[in-house]
């Protein structure tokens, strides 16, 4: 069995938790706070796991990035960098090959899709087509 990790937290800090844990829009951040919270006041990591429903992974990653990334960065480092995650499947300097593929197939967007799949030469679900056209339609309505 391991040594038991407490983090020693001050008032000022578990008020920002605390907030951040019931506000923030991200998910995983406010996960990340309230591990950190339920820590603080002296729950094992696997006390956390069962009321939170993750994986022992998950609780040494968020207090570690807690621990000795906190001191420099202070909350920003409850949330991910930017640039990580899924790079999309079309961006705006596609729209020209969009707009001709939309152009040539006017009645069936799955066709204009395969004119687009082959251009680009990645497959795209449905979804990402319609969500595509939808931001682009959001912003030259601006």
């Amino acid at each position: 069995m391991g040594r038991k990790r407490q983090l020693k937290i001050e008032s000022k800090g578990l008020k920002e938790l605390k907030w951040m844990s019931l506000h923030d829009s991200s998910p995983l951040a406010r996960q990340r706070c309230n591990i950190v919270l339920l820590n603080s006041i002296g729950l094992t990591n696997v006390e956390i796991q069962s009321s939170l429903g993750c994986s022992s992974t998950t609780i040494t990653n968020a207090l570690d990035r807690y621990e000795y990334d906190y001191p420099s960065k202070g909350l920003k480092c409850m949330f991910n960098k930017g640039g990580q995650g899924r790079k999309p499947a079309l961006v705006a300097g596609d729209m020209e090959v969009v707009r001709k593929a939309i152009e040539a197939e006017r009645q069936k967007l799955s066709l204009a899709k395969l004119i687009i799949e082959e251009n680009k030469g990645t497959e795209l679900s449905d979804y990402q087509l319609r969500s595509f056209l939808k931001s682009m339609v959001v912003n030259t309505n601006e």
